[in-house]
């Protein structure tokens, strides 16, 4: 990873959509449910204003959580003006509360579920802790870290327990 890309992750930590800490690795898995339930509201700015999700993360022994995500009103990643063509919406877990090292985060594709922009992501993957979940649009859902402009669409605005 080069230094700017480090300076931008960095940027968006600060700026409340992450934090500092290496990326995470996703593993699908299939576990029973342990503790810590906690729902994470998304919204968008901009184009994307009309756009929201709901993110449901239960945290796994191990280190591992468990996202189930339901997107709507998202237009098709294919429309969207960028430097790279975007082709798939990805959500990230986002570990803020790390303070040295690199971001961490583990990614998770999301899959369209009907003609009118709604999305969903359900797998399990291996992070030291969550504090907030981004969607951003990506040139593949099998992204291992968000391709730089990055492009947010949606942003957890509160956690719930």
């Amino acid at each position: 990873m080069t230094r700017t890309t480090m300076k931008r992750l960095t940027a968006i930590a600060l700026l409340g959509i992450g934090g500092s800490g290496a990326f995470g690795s996703g593993s699908p898995a299939f576990a029973r449910p342990m503790i810590d339930p906690a729902t994470y509201v998304l919204r968008g700015t901009g184009p994307f204003s009309l756009s929201m999700a709901l993110a449901n993360v239960t945290r796994l022994p191990g280190g591992r959580y468990r996202l189930s995500l339901v997107a709507e009103h998202l237009p098709p990643p294919t429309i969207l003006r960028a430097k790279f063509a975007r082709h798939a919406y990805v959500a990230w877990l986002v570990n803020g509360k790390v303070m040295d090292g690199p971001m961490r985060i583990a990614a998770v594709g999301l899959v369209v579920t009907g003609g009118s922009g709604n999305y969903t992501g359900q797998e399990t993957v291996t992070i030291s802790g969550v504090t907030s979940v981004i969607i951003t649009a990506e040139p593949t859902a099998r992204a291992h870290m968000p391709i730089m402009p990055m492009l947010a669409v949606l942003t957890s605005t509160n956690h719930q327990m």
